[in-house]
Parts: structure tokens; sequence; C-alpha cells
């Protein structure tokens, strides 16, 4: 910054607004004076990146602004670079970056943008351990808090079923189990196709949405490895595949189904902290009271709200293409 006034992050081809360093300078002051003067003269409000770079064009076409620059690029990464481009969208033990000890990363700062909520923003730092706020319910350190946690396999490259609504069927399976057995669920890797490739759950849910209806009930992925997740967590876990408890619906069914009063009477007096129930693929909850399944379908009615990794298309409702799917395969 010796040599400049002014120096943001490189977001793409412009400045970035939401981090840029800014000497005391009457010219600095004059850009935020322009940019204030655009977004109240604009039909539309304007984000403060467009009004900044307007007048930073602005005011260097009158030659009035000549000492402006971009931040190093290799220490300081807008979140399209970082978490797209530069990462895997879900960390990697063989990255400096991606472990839970950032001191060997290279990189100095990172801007969580080019993904829509703040929901989606909170959860995407937390998988990256980029998040350590623990909140007043003790969002990691929580002592009595009970878990449990499932598995999405790896598929295969021959596979044949829509593997969108197979990790979705699952992940509201787990959520009924969490449901009724007032245990956080723990969310597993899930795959964006037959290749392979982990990504996070914002890659196929609106987490705005989802957390409006299950906020609190859910971790990310990398919970366990964090350090503020109690010893007596991690070491307190019970393995207890649901599968060996369900039921075939029929002789040639790709479906089982199991019965929410026999989930409660085999696992709602377990004293392990973490329940490990395995694969889910294939299994539903088949709740024998209407009252508890109308108040739960509502929620994942509303919570699976497709869209795509950025968060920014507003996809269709997920959940009735889920139904549909057990149904076709009953």
């Amino acid at each position: 910054m010796k040599h400049w006034d002014l120096a943001a992050i490189r977001d793409k081809t412009v400045y970035n607004a939401g981090f840029i360093v800014v000497k005391p300078k009457a010219v600095n002051r004059r850009i935020y004076t322009m940019m204030q003067d655009i977004s109240r003269k604009s039909r539309n409000s304007l984000h403060d990146q467009i009004a900044l770079n307007i007048a930073i064009r602005t005011l260097r076409r009158r030659k009035i602004l000549t000492s402006v620059t971009y931040l190093n690029s290799r220490l300081y990464m807008d979140g399209s670079l970082y978490f797209e481009r530069m990462r895997p969208l879900l960390p990697s033990s063989d990255d400096r970056c991606s472990s839970v000890d950032k001191t060997k990363c290279p990189v100095l700062v990172v801007h969580n943008n080019w993904i829509v909520s703040k929901q989606a923003k909170t959860y995407r730092f937390r998988e990256h351990f980029m998040w350590s706020y623990d909140g007043k319910d003790g969002y990691y350190s929580s002592q009595s808090r009970n878990y449990l946690m499932y598995t999405n396999p790896a598929p295969t490259p021959n596979v044949s079923q829509d593997i969108r609504i197979l990790q979705m069927s699952s992940l509201g399976t787990a959520l009924a189990l969490g449901y009724l057995l007032e245990r956080t669920v723990i969310l597993p890797r899930f795959y964006r196709s037959a290749n392979g490739k982990p990504c996070p759950l914002n890659s196929y849910i609106r987490m705005s949405t989802f957390d409006s209806c299950f906020r609190g009930k859910y971790r990310e992925s990398n919970f366990l490895q964090h350090p503020k997740v109690p010893q007596a967590v991690k070491q307190n876990m019970s393995h207890q595949p649901l599968i060996s408890h369900a039921t075939r619906l029929s002789s040639s069914s790709k479906q089982f189904t199991v019965d929410s009063s026999s989930v409660v009477r085999l696992f709602r007096e377990r004293k392990e902290r973490l329940l490990d129930v395995g694969i889910l693929a294939g299994v539903t909850i088949k709740f024998s009271d209407n009252s508890t399944r109308n108040t739960f379908n509502q929620k994942v009615y509303k919570a699976f709200r497709t869209t795509n990794y950025r968060q920014q298309s507003r996809g269709g409702n997920l959940w009735p293409q889920i139904v549909g799917y057990v149904i076709d395969n009953t």
C-alpha cells in the first residue's frame, strides 16, 4: 500500500467493495461521496460494489484518481476463487488450507461472497473450518446435546438412479430420526453426480429455507473434527444400522420402511452421545401418529427447495419428487 491510495480484493474483473484498504485521503472521501450520489440517483438500488466501480471509473476518466490497485490475489481471495477454483467444494485432508489448523495456509483473507444468504455463508464457513463462534447454546461444545450421523455411499459410474433424489431422501429419513429421537443430525458428504466428487448440502438445497425449518437440528459434515467438540461426543459412539431393523416392502422392492414407534422403542433410551445409523438409502420412516407425521411433513415440504451451489437460482420443491420416487420404486 506504500504507493497506492486504495487497494481491494479482485472480484473477477472489478474491485471488491467487501474487503478494501483505503487511505484517509480527500480523493478517497470523494469516491465514497460519489458512491452515495450514484446510489441515490439510481432508480434501482445499486449494489455498493457497482457504485464503487462506477465511481472509480469516473474519477479515473477525469484524471482525478490514479493510485488504485488490486490486493495480491494469492493472499486475498474472493469466494469464487477460493471455494470453487482453488479449493474443492469440501475440504480435503491433503490441503494446507482445508485443515482445522490453517497456520500453514498461504491465504490471508477470504471474502465469503459469490454465494447468497447469511445461512449459506455461515454453513460454508463451517464446512471449511473457518467458523469458531460457539453461541449461547454451545453449537460445538455442548455437554448435553446428543447426535446421530449417517453415510451417503459414494455413487458408482454405472448407477442408474437419480443421485440427488436418493441423497435427499436419505436426508429426509435422517431428519425424521432426529425429530423422533431428539438428536441433532450430523450431515454426511453429498455427491454431485456419479463421478463421485463430494459436495456440501448447499449444492442441492436452499440453505435459508432449510435453516428456517431445521436451524439447530443439524451440523456440518466436518463437525466432529472441530476442536471445540467434546471428546465425550467423539468417543462415545455406537454403530446402530437402521436398515437392520427395516422391512423390505416387497421381494422386488428397493425400498425399506421402519415404523416410528419401533424407532423410539429401539433408540430413544440409548445413552450414547452419538449414534451412527449407517446408510439410509431406500429407508423411510412410517409415522404411526398422524399428528407427528403431518407436523414433520410440513417442515420437510417447506425445507427442501432446490437451488445451485451459489444459491442464486430459485428451483422448485423437491419433496414431492422424493415421495414420488419412493412410491414408484415400492
